[in-house]
């Protein structure tokens, strides 16, 4: 995933970096701003790939196609057509999100990423634009239990809720 707004200039210095390295290692941009200006992040000589809308799954895939020999589309998102035909909304979210555990914080602190997606169009924000309108999250059993584990496994005293 790489870092928008005005911090995409150190994004931008990591890729060149890169490619300074090794000319050879296909480049591939993940994240908000690829997701909502594919077209426009393309257009950068340090950017190679897109991936649009959930990329844990997508860069996998890619990795393993790029390893494989395979050919890779520029735009990499699941049901992907054609720019023409391209909507955020057809994207799949990832199956099996609690395989997805996110490091602790803290020593006594972790960090749970139970959800993804929104089912509300709020204006103001920028979730539809990656996920559309689609919501996918952990059951509240599977998140106590595993807060419960973690208390008496690593004796946490604090859940971040990403």
């Amino acid at each position: 995933s790489t870092i928008t707004g005005s911090y995409i200039k150190y994004s931008l210095g990591v890729a060149q970096a890169i490619r300074s390295i090794n000319p050879c290692v296909p480049l591939i941009w993940g994240g908000w701003h690829p997701s909502l200006r594919p077209e426009q992040t393309l257009e950068n000589e340090y950017v190679d790939k897109v991936i649009v809308g959930q990329g844990e799954q997508a860069f996998c895939d890619a990795v393993e196609s790029i390893k494989d020999g395979e050919k890779i589309d520029n735009i990499i998102a699941y049901e992907y057509v054609d720019k023409s035909n391209f909507s955020i909304s057809n994207l799949n979210l990832i199956k099996n999100i609690e395989k997805y555990i996110i490091p602790y914080i803290s020593p006594r602190t972790i960090s749970l990423y139970t959800s993804q997606g929104c089912p509300y169009g709020c204006r103001f924000c920028a979730v539809n634009s990656v996920y559309g309108r689609n919501y996918s999250g952990w059951s509240v059993e599977d998140v106590v239990h595993l807060i419960d584990y973690s208390i008496k496994k690593y004796a946490i005293n604090g859940v971040h809720f990403d």
